[in-house]
């Protein structure tokens, strides 16, 4: 009988345990009303010479940095070029991205037209939906989700327009990007928003309607690649983002509620360069 009470109590405490680790594993996703104020209005102009320029890769000493990525589903995972190039080793974090979470080794290609990259993995998460150029709209709001400073946060901002990012050391003709106002910070961030670079740039409907690659302080802006870009980079690396899922609405009041979610179920990471 004594036995039988041991097992009994041994069969709950494991079911306590397991119950404590789904909960922890699977955080309930926020519940978001869209707001119609962030979609914009009237379509975005095409890319033109006149854009405003911005460079994007400076130059410098090599050192250890850190960034941001995002799933493509199939251990698969976008960031900027610049945050993954000229690494010994590169890591993504689980988990919250704190130092202490586990590190996984992620394998980098580096684009040589653009400022993405595509790091390779065997952790995965699902994919998410990337936004077709034709869903920019005027003065939309956008979501930016990262570890700005290393740390967990999120941006807002509204589209400005077009831009040109030109590349320090490369050939080609500039990049098109998409030039934002910042309208909003979390968590009562201040200064550079430096770490949140390779982060996704979301849509109202939680869609990636771009990657965050530079900013400018001084001005208040940050750019992001455009759907364009980001499209080509994943045709011409074979990435076939598998069963695509919606990041969840987004609004200008609960928008780091989103971006913890994205972050607690690994969707978003932090990326570790590590130079010996």
């Amino acid at each position: 009988m004594r036995n039988l009470f041991l097992y009994f109590l041994v069969l709950v405490a494991f079911q306590m345990l397991a119950r404590y680790r789904s909960s922890s594993a699977d955080p309930k996703p926020p519940i978001v009303e869209l707001n119609p104020d962030d979609l914009g209005a009237g379509a975005v102009r095409p890319p033109s010479r006149d854009d405003e320029s911005v460079l994007v890769e400076g130059g410098g000493p090599r050192q250890s940095s850190s960034g941001t990525a995002f799933s493509l589903g199939n251990g698969v995972w976008m960031s900027a070029a610049h945050v993954a190039k000229d690494c010994d080793r590169t890591y993504i974090l689980t988990g919250q991205g704190g130092w202490g979470s586990d590190r996984v080794r992620a394998y980098s290609n580096i684009s040589q037209r653009s400022d993405l990259s595509v790091l390779t993995t065997d952790w995965e998460k699902p994919a998410f939906v990337l936004a077709s150029p034709r869903d920019l709209q005027r003065n939309q709001t956008a979501f930016f989700v990262g570890y700005p400073q290393g740390l967990a946060g999120e941006v807002t901002g509204k589209l400005v327009g077009r831009g040109r990012a030109i590349f320090a050391g490369r050939r080609h003709r500039a990049e098109p990007v998409l030039v934002w106002a910042i309208t909003g910070r979390s968590k009562g961030m201040s200064g550079t928003v430096g770490g949140i670079s390779g982060g996704p740039v979301f849509d109202a409907r939680g869609q990636v309607i771009g990657v965050t690659i530079a900013e400018t302080m001084r001005r208040g802006r940050l750019y992001s690649a455009a759907p364009r870009s980001i499209h080509k980079a994943v045709s011409k690396w074979g990435v076939k983002p598998k069963s695509p899922v919606a990041a969840g609405v987004f609004s200008q009041t609960d928008y780091a509620d989103q971006g913890d979610y994205l972050r607690a179920t690994g969707r978003v990471v932090k990326v570790i360069c590590m130079v010996d």
